[in-house]
């Protein structure tokens, strides 16, 4: 299923929109990674990090309250399966409710010991 499938449409974004998200998402994706790999991180670098996240889909007209559904959607999608555990784990790491994302957690535990 494509981007503009799984995450556009259920949002209402336009194929444009979902084409931009994406590809904001990818370029995100890409600097946790190499954050990851070339640093530690506190709990104030994990914040800014996830609060980046929060920035980015804000931009697009995505609301916090969107996100569960939005990481969700996310996960489907093999390309950014690892980016929703990046994004999970800094949530977690600044002291987020383990709460909001527990379902999601639990799956991709589940998944890893496939």
């Amino acid at each position: 299923m494509s981007f503009s499938q799984e995450v556009g449409q259920f949002f209402a974004l336009s194929l444009s929109q979902s084409a931009q998200l994406e590809q904001a998402l990818s370029a995100l994706q890409q600097h946790l990674h190499h954050r990851k790999q070339n640093f530690s991180s506190t709990s104030e670098q994990s914040e800014q990090e996830y609060q980046h996240f929060v920035q980015v889909i804000a931009a697009f007209g995505l609301t916090a309250e969107q996100i569960p559904s939005l990481m969700e959607h996310l996960y489907a999608m093999p390309e950014f399966r690892v980016l929703v555990k990046q994004l999970i784990d800094c949530f977690y790491q600044a002291g987020g409710d383990r709460e909001q994302f527990n379902e999601l957690y639990q799956q991709i535990l589940m998944d890893e010991q496939i």
